[in-house]
């Protein structure tokens, strides 16, 4: 029983981890962000960014950067969804009314496909104006 419940334990964090696609390490996320490792850790712990633990080390989902910055939406998310586990969860998970002729499509889909209205509906939801992060 144990083992089955290992294994499919072990499936269901590979397919979450699949549903974040390509990611930065900690070091290539200082680099890309040109600032310290200790400071995107930080950013992590507070909120600020989504990181995820990927082979045993802490990793950074691609999508949520914009050249060289975090996109403004990132940290609101996670404030209101409770932490990045929950806003990475609220973003993956694919829902029918998304979707264009009955598919199912994810929120985070949605805002990457750079549809006009998705980040307002986003900063609607989260009820934030268009201010800069700052970090």
């Amino acid at each position: 029983m144990l083992a089955l419940l290992l294994r499919r334990g072990a499936a269901l964090t590979k397919w979450f981890e699949d549903r974040c696609g390509p990611a930065f390490t900690l070091p290539e996320a200082a680099q890309l962000l040109r600032i310290s490792a200790d400071k995107v850790t930080e950013m992590d712990k507070h909120g600020k960014l989504i990181g995820i633990s990927r082979n045993g080390c802490r990793q950074y989902p691609a999508w949520q950067f914009n050249k060289r910055k975090v996109r403004v939406w990132v940290a609101p998310l996670c404030r209101k969804q409770g932490g990045s586990k929950y806003a990475l969860n609220f973003l993956t998970v694919r829902r029918l009314s998304l979707g264009i002729d009955g598919s199912h499509q994810s929120f985070l889909a949605f805002l990457l496909a750079n549809d006009p209205g998705s980040v307002d509906r986003l900063r609607h939801y989260l009820d934030v104006s268009e201010r800069r992060e700052s970090f």
